[in-house]
């Protein structure tokens, strides 16, 4: 992605409406690679715990463990620092609440 550096944070969209929006300063990596039209490769190493927003539904989980324990991204949002938004959805094979992919 081209405007990588214009990025202010990024969101976890979850099932159960659960969300995750980490400040784009807590990455000590972030890329985005367009594949084709629809898709892209996401990677990122998240080492900074400061200021993550987290909305669990029922759980207790720390964002890294919900991360981690369950595969249901559903989006992810890109909010860049002029305020506007683009939402990436992931390719979803698996279960109605799991993701293998």
């Amino acid at each position: 992605m081209d405007n990588i550096k214009e990025i202010k944070s990024v969101t976890f969209i979850l099932e159960n409406c659960e969300f995750i929006k980490i400040p784009c300063g807590n990455f000590s990596k972030l890329d985005f690679i367009k594949v084709d039209n629809e898709c892209y490769n996401f990677e990122c190493v998240i080492e900074k715990l400061d200021n993550i927003e987290y909305h669990p539904f029922a759980n207790d989980y720390s964002p890294f463990a919900r991360l981690t324990t369950f595969n249901d991204i559903t989006s992810i949002e890109l909010e860049f620092v002029d305020d506007t938004k683009k939402s990436i959805q992931p390719v979803w094979k698996g279960t109605n609440t799991i993701n293998y992919c």
